[in-house]
């Protein structure tokens, strides 16, 4: 809907972090914006390279994640592992980022974390089209009623409106600054002081 609907640690590290209860076909389901691809859980295999996450397990207690290369399933975005897992044991899925990420041997090599970066800027056309007919069609709104096709095809041709001049004039550039750091903008540039 046009806002941030992640944490901080999965928008901008591209990880969740859950914990396990004890037994076997454990399901956690994650939150991002970015759905998960997955081609299989084997990294020997070839279709472990379409996966745009890996997934990482630690003991109770400990800070030291070992990728996880037992069998698993996804489906959506909930992943299953069948294996039995020790109570409390810490599953980190991570998103592959440019940086590694930040568990394991740091090797989520990718461009997941970076391509859901600035999400939150836009809104889908189905879901414009969903608000629309919410807020102003119906019994007593302002169009008592209307078809969803007519609506589809007002906001395509606004949306070729924009085009002519608008919408070729996005630039926009996401920028992490540290706490602390005071910035001015000059001359289209931020110059850190």
């Amino acid at each position: 809907m046009g806002l941030i609907t992640e944490n901080n640690q999965q928008y901008y590290a591209g990880s969740q972090q859950f914990v396990s209860a004890a037994g076997t076909n454990q399901k956690f389901t994650t939150t991002f914006d970015t759905n998960l691809v997955f081609g299989s859980y084997d990294p020997l295999q070839v279709n472990y390279a379409l996966n745009n996450f890996k997934l990482y397990t630690a003991p109770a207690g400990s800070l030291t994640y070992t990728e996880y290369v037992s069998p698993y399933t996804v489906t959506g975005n909930e992943i299953e592992i069948a294996a039995n897992l020790v109570l409390n044991t810490n599953v980190v899925v991570q998103l592959k980022s440019t940086n590694g990420g930040n568990y394991g041997n740091k090797d989520a090599f990718g461009q997941a974390v970076e391509n859901n970066y600035d999400s939150y800027s836009y809104i889908k056309l189905d879901e414009l089209i969903n608000n629309f007919q919410i807020a102003y069609v119906g019994t007593g709104k302002l169009i008592p009623s209307c078809k969803r096709t007519d609506i589809i095809f007002h906001a395509k041709r606004g949306l070729q409106e924009f085009s002519y001049d608008t919408l070729k004039s996005i630039k926009s550039q996401e920028l992490t600054i540290p706490p602390g750091t005071q910035c001015s903008y000059t001359s289209g540039l931020c110059k850190l002081r």
